[in-house]
């Protein structure tokens, strides 16, 4: 469950939204460090209805994973040899 603001002011509890049978998880782990910025190039989709949806595509730079990162890879693919 979250919390939301209703239109009282108060926060009251609603459930997540649903999408078909996916789950997504919202963690974030340490994965690397940047040793080179990418280049940030707009982007955009039209939809059948003329909308706009503008996005942003990264081209470019370098990530050094971190020792755990690639540990994490590697117990992962000797999983399914």
């Amino acid at each position: 469950m979250n919390f939301t603001q209703s239109r009282m002011g108060r926060a009251e509890q609603r459930p997540r939204a649903a999408f078909g049978s996916l789950n997504f998880n919202h963690y974030g782990y340490p994965l690397g460090a940047s040793v080179e910025d990418p280049r940030l190039l707009p982007a955009f989709v039209e939809d059948k209805n003329g909308h706009i949806l503008p996005y942003v595509t990264f081209d470019g730079g370098r990530l050094q994973l971190s020792e755990a990162a690639l540990q994490t890879l590697r117990v992962i693919a000797d999983k399914r040899r």
